[in-house]
């Protein structure tokens, strides 16, 4: 068998791909409606931001390596270690509910400390380093600190036996700790949060991932029955000027919207029917989408270079416009939206050392790649459609293979994700709501029926009410995206830096640090999280109150 990991340039290459996503269609006219300097200035600070958050993320993936390293010894060496994946006995501290195994895999606590499988009185050390229960106050101290200076009473065998796993579980070997950090296992986000969070953060974060998932699926649902029909439609030519009242063909009196909307229950009917099956994306898949997107980047990208040439362009843009930057926000914040997927592309490197230069690269690369699509978009065309690949059809000069392929862009690419999106929202519900109703399993008629239902239903029904891709990506971005992004980042670093500095000592450092080490970074994504917040729930007002 092969060898399936990878060196830095083909990871490089890879979260470059997934950087460049659904939003970039929505860029230009954001661009447009903010302003060409605004929209530069502040789409640099939030790749700033954003990669900074990323970096929180893999420091806590490195964290989160050693929690699974050190439980699995302790395991071993109490015999209680499941080479089948079970999960140990597991010990809360005084404010902890129980938390069922998450979506990927088996994860708790890391105050889940030291029991023995008698009934022997338990010792457990909470977050704050505070003991709880036992008999003996002297004894637990020096379980809790076995480098204390005062001189301990005789240990029973059974209490000697408990501090040695608990020796352990400190891991004070300093030329072995380092290795402790190595990212060697797959640890999602997910567990991240059920590792360092309480149960109600962990709640959060699954409630969040949820809504960013029936996003995706909606902004997917809205995109692909609205390309493919404009390109279907007969008044092709006259597509600038065409209203969702409009007959889609010649001599037929279907509108555009209802065409839309019918292919909107085809798409749901075909696609969404992958909500009840397991699916996985293969690599040729990758491949196809992966190249039919970058034909179709480079297409729009010449072909608007050309039109400004040829003196067809938009000379005046708009430079900046403090009006438009609500729409400007959650787009930008969508589009910066990978953290989720840092450790399925983090794991396979062969080398993991410089992950986070390799990330830093590939943001400015996306940067740079963005603010040229855009710009050269808002030059090329004074009217922007919320889609940037409409712009392309019925345009004098388009060679009318290049207006049908870039036309079909969205659907060719959007519908081979659509399946793998609502499989994985399917399952974080389940996951949320085991969390929430503390419970393994479901009644055979809600995990087959139920769950399916509700994950592809509401995005259908979303998308019916709607066809406005640039609404929903800012409210997707700006809401769940905000909280995915910028906030649990930044408590997975606060929390795992804690972790790291009780479990090792203040002279340890997590190898996968972040640059961003001071705590001013953390406290700042926090506060940048409500600033978005209140951002796009002001756009959202303002749009919505000028629309009555």
């Amino acid at each position: 068998m092969g060898d399936s990991r990878y060196g830095y340039p083909v990871g490089a290459v890879f979260f470059f791909n997934l950087l460049v996503g659904t939003a970039v269609l929505s860029m230009p006219k954001a661009f447009g409606s903010a302003g060409v300097v605004l929209s530069v200035l502040l789409i640099t600070f939030i790749c700033f931001v954003s990669y900074m958050s990323a970096t929180f993320v893999t420091e806590s993936l490195a964290a989160g390596n050693a929690v699974k390293k050190q439980k699995k010894k302790l395991a071993h060496t109490s015999g209680r270690y499941n080479p089948t994946g079970g999960s140990s006995p597991r010990l809360l501290s005084s404010h902890q509910s129980p938390v069922p195994p998450v979506l990927i895999g088996r994860s708790h606590s890391f105050t889940d400390l030291v029991t023995s499988s008698s009934n022997e009185s338990l010792k457990i050390v909470t977050h704050d380093g505070a003991l709880i229960s036992g008999q003996s106050h002297d004894r637990n101290l020096r379980l809790a600190n076995p480098m204390a200076s005062y001189p301990p009473p005789p240990l029973s065998p059974n209490e000697s036996r408990r501090a040695a796993e608990y020796d352990l579980l400190l891991h004070r070997d300093v030329d072995d700790y380092r290795d402790m950090f190595e990212m060697s296992e797959k640890v999602e986000m997910g567990e991240i949060a059920s590792m360092f969070l309480s149960r109600w953060l962990v709640i959060g974060f699954y409630a969040c991932i949820c809504i960013y998932l029936w996003g995706d699926l909606a902004i997917y649902a809205v995109a692909v029955p609205k390309s493919i029909r404009d390109v279907v439609c007969s008044n092709i030519s006259a597509f600038d000027s065409a209203v969702d009242s409009d007959p889609c063909w010649t001599g037929h009196s279907i509108s555009r919207i209802n065409v839309y909307r019918l292919f909107l229950a085809a798409f749901a009917s075909t696609f969404g029917i992958f909500a009840f099956f397991e699916v996985t994306k293969t690599t040729l898949l990758q491949l196809i989408t992966s190249s039919i997107r970058w034909v179709s980047m480079i297409m729009m990208l010449v072909l608007s270079i050309i039109r400004i040439a040829d003196g067809n362009g938009n000379p005046t843009p708009t430079y900046f416009d403090i009006s438009g930057l609500p729409e400007l926000f959650g787009v930008l914040v969508y589009a910066f939206m990978t953290h989720h997927s840092i450790a399925t592309l983090t794991i396979p490197l062969k080398e993991k050392r410089f992950v986070n230069r390799m990330i830093m690269f590939d943001y400015v690369g996306v940067l740079f790649f963005y603010c040229i699509v855009s710009i050269v978009g808002v030059y090329a065309y004074a009217n922007l459609d919320d889609l940037y690949t409409e712009n392309f059809l019925g345009q004098a000069g388009v060679p009318v293979f290049c207006q049908y392929f870039i036309g079909l862009y969205p659907a060719m690419v959007l519908c081979t994700s659509f399946p793998i999106i609502c499989v994985a929202l399917r399952n974080n519900l389940k996951t949320l709501f085991r969390l929430i109703l503390k419970r393994q399993h479901f009644p055979l008629l809600i995990d087959k029926i139920v769950f399916p239902l509700v994950t592809i239903v509401i995005p259908i029904a979303v998308a019916m009410g709607t066809d406005h891709v640039e609404i929903l990506i800012g409210i997707t971005g700006g809401y769940s995206g905000g909280f995915i992004e910028f906030f649990y980042p930044a408590l997975f670093a606060y929390y795992s830096r804690n972790f790291v500095t009780r479990t090792y000592g203040q002279r340890a450092v997590n190898p996968m640090r972040s640059p961003f080490a001071h705590r001013f970074w953390v406290y700042f994504c926090v506060v940048w999280t409500g600033v978005i917040l209140l951002i796009t729930t002001l756009g959202l007002y303002l749009k919505f109150s000028s629309s009555q």
